[in-house]
Parts: C-alpha cells; structure tokens; sequence
C-alpha cells in the first residue's frame, strides 16, 4: 500500500499531454470560437504537463506548485500556430459576411 503522506499529482502526465493535444485540436478551436468568441487558451495544460513530468523525474515537492514559462512558446511550432490561428480566424470571418 502506498504512503498516503507523499504528494503526487492528480492526473498521469499523459492525461495533461492528451488535454494539451485536444485544446490545441483544429474542432476545439472552432468550437471554442463559436461558442465565446475567442481562442481557447492551451498554456495551462503545458505547464501542468511540464509540472508532472519534472515532478516524475525529481519526486521534488517545488514541482508541485511551480508555475514555469512554456517551454515551446518562442520555437517553430509557436509560429506556425500563431499563423495557423489568425489564418483561420480570417477565413471565420470571411465566412460569416
């Protein structure tokens, strides 16, 4: 039976990753759009996934409440999503006229 004094997080690592993926996912961005007129925010997801995960590798209690930067925000994959995004706002709005 495990220690019910230590801490862990509440979710595998690999529910946040999968939470990640789905915000970041091209139906939840038009849902989100369409239904609060905005683009949903994904950045909380990445830091619990890199909170559990520094947590996996260290056991460290700093991991457990440590509000890091995203780590991918200023790479490749940063650009192209915001490119990606104010492309398909534009065709949204061409749409609705």
């Amino acid at each position: 039976m495990a220690n019910s004094d230590v801490w862990r997080p509440p979710r595998t690592c690999e529910d946040y990753w999968s939470e990640w993926k789905h915000c970041k996912g091209i139906r939840n961005f038009f849902h989100n759009y369409y239904t609060y007129g905005e683009v949903p925010s994904c950045e909380q997801w990445k830091i619990d996934y890199s909170n559990c995960r520094q947590w996996e590798k260290s056991k460290s209690l700093d991991s457990k409440g440590r509000q890091g930067q995203l780590q991918d925000s200023s790479g490749v994959e940063g650009v192209l999503g915001e490119k990606l995004q104010a492309s398909l706002v534009l065709n949204l709005r061409l749409l609705q006229t």
